[in-house]
């Protein structure tokens, strides 16, 4: 049989009967100095600061990743900051931490090049992508070995190393064994004081005492609670917000991410809270490690589901009423919001209410809710009472303004 023409299946057949892939195969682009290694044109991974390729150590054959980073137009902190992502990967070696095999500088092109180990699952972020829900068991795991790594990098002497940015971005997978290891130490530090002052990092997964520049080993404790609440329900933190001011408004108030009420197991839900606890409170690596949550019993049930979720009823979208204004709703709700109770009632303080109306998006109207506080004359003011009501209630930062505006009226 002739076949002329091959269509729709992406090949076409030769006279000879060879099968010719259309589809062009990575291809060899450049040598390191020692001829050890050989990079692909395959891009694996790109960063703020790094690109990340595909490569061949021929000294064993296997693959490995040659990570790229470029100094053109770098300042001298942040030369300082990659020249120190090497030196302390060089020194790492735990099987849980990406293993670094080799490094060196390219004058000529502005660029520092490094060898690791490739993880043929990508980061976790990306593994959740595909697998969309694992199961606890799972999850448990991918914990353990998390842990295991960040106790390993808090143990270190005669300084411990804070990783400082520690998400499921910088978490890798082994597609084949399922095992973890965590990389991108480019925010890593030395841990020579008793607390950290610079702050670095992704807002959506900085620990509270991040912000306010005293910290330490902890606070990739927080973070870590972070990526098992990325791991349990597919969405990265705090996605609710629409800029880094309203993160940083919500961390530093201590408010929770929105994904964290869509958790229905209480257990889930409290190992998450412990992490994401008061530095003072918060639990060590090491203890996280003896924690009973991460104890898998394979005669339970839920050990083998997947996590449940719940649908959450409250959307952070506010409309602001008047008292003449007219919403499609039920009667109004009553919330008494506590912002003074750190302190005693004074002379000085009144009641004040406000009405606003929230979005209940599944059934598409406007529900009243009425808000009760105390305001006093003497601290307080509107911007800033509005601010602690938008922060409280996860509402939208751009309403702000509005009720701050109600609340002068509010003061006559």
């Amino acid at each position: 049989m002739n076949i002329k023409e091959s269509e729709g299946i992406g090949n076409e057949i030769s006279e000879e009967g060879d099968l010719n892939f259309n589809k062009a195969l990575p291809q060899l682009v450049e040598i390191s100095p020692t001829s050890r290694f050989s990079r692909f044109d395959e891009e694996i991974g790109c960063g703020a600061y790094k690109t990340v390729y595909k490569a061949i150590d021929n000294d064993t054959g296997c693959e490995v990743a040659w990570n790229i980073v470029r100094t053109h137009g770098m300042s001298k902190l942040e030369k300082e900051r990659v020249r120190d992502e090497i030196m302390i990967i060089q020194k790492l070696k735990h099987p849980n931490i990406l293993h670094f095999i080799k490094a060196w500088h390219n004058k000529g092109r502005e660029e520092v090049v490094f060898i690791t180990e490739i993880m043929t699952g990508g980061s976790l972020r990306q593994y959740l992508k595909k697998i969309k829900t694992p199961r606890l068991k799972v999850i448990k795991r991918w914990c353990k070995f998390i842990l295991e790594g960040l106790n390993y990098l808090h143990s270190q002497k005669p300084f411990p190393i804070i990783h400082r940015d520690l998400k499921c971005e910088n978490i890798f997978v082994s597609a084949r064994t399922g095992e973890i290891r965590i990389g991108d130490l480019g925010l890593s530090t030395f841990m020579k004081s008793s607390y950290n002052k610079s702050v670095v990092g992704t807002p959506q997964y900085m620990a509270p005492e991040l912000f306010e520049e005293r910290y330490g080993t902890n606070a990739d404790i927080y973070s870590f609670g972070l990526c098992v609440l990325e791991m349990c329900t597919g969405e990265i933190p705090y996605s609710e917000c629409k800029n880094e001011r309203e993160i940083y408004q919500r961390v530093s108030r201590r408010i929770k991410p929105f994904a964290l009420e869509k958790i229905g197991d209480t257990d889930i839900k409290e190992f998450i809270k412990l992490c994401m606890t008061d530095m003072d409170q918060r639990p060590s690596a090491e203890d996280l490690l003896n924690h009973p949550f991460l104890m898998i019993d394979e005669s339970d049930e839920k050990t083998h589901g997947i996590i449940k979720l719940i649908e959450v009823p409250w959307v952070p979208t506010l409309e602001l009423i008047d008292d003449k204004s007219q919403a499609s709703s039920d009667s109004p709700q009553r919330d008494l919001l506590n912002i003074k109770d750190e302190r005693f009632y004074s002379s000085k303080d009144i009641q004040l209410s406000i009405k606003i109306g929230v979005l209940d998006r599944r059934t598409g109207k406007i529900v009243r809710r009425k808000l009760d506080f105390l305001y006093n004359l003497e601290s307080d003011t509107p911007e800033g009472v509005a601010e602690e009501i938008v922060a409280n209630f996860a509402l939208e930062s751009e309403y702000t303004e509005s009720i701050a505006m109600i609340i002068h009226k509010k003061l006559g």
